[in-house]
């Protein structure tokens, strides 16, 4: 079983509270199904993406009145991700941070979650 998740699940960025929180939930509902599967042979795979070429992406800043200076940030094609899905359940991966990019942000993040905070508003301007 596959569940979707986010960067953002762990590493939340600005005027991303609702859909944050609900990717939080995602990784929080794999971690649990995890538990109470093993025992049955269940693999359950918690997909952590990070920024894709996307409708939903190009619509995120539209809606919060904001836009973004982030060009510099990697972006992956959906068939990227889709072909990152299929070797984690081909290895039965348990978590998977899809990028690089993504890993060393969130490890950074947890180092040091202010300055990362700090750059991320950063990357926003009033429009």
């Amino acid at each position: 079983i596959v569940l979707v998740s986010s960067v953002t699940a762990e590493l939340t960025m600005p005027y991303t509270a609702v859909y944050a929180a609900s990717k939080a939930f995602v990784s929080s509902l794999a971690r649990a199904l995890r538990l109470e599967l093993a025992a049955d042979g269940i693999t359950i795979t918690d997909m952590l993406v990070g920024r894709t070429e996307s409708e939903f992406s190009q619509k995120r800043l539209g809606q919060s009145g904001r836009s973004s200076r982030a060009g510099g940030v990697p972006v992956m094609r959906p068939e990227q991700v889709a072909d990152a899905i299929l070797r984690a359940v081909e290895r039965r991966q348990s978590r998977v941070i899809v990028r690089p990019f993504d890993r060393l942000l969130m490890w950074a993040h947890r180092i040091a979650p202010g300055l990362v905070g700090r750059m991320a508003m950063r990357q926003y301007e009033t429009r």
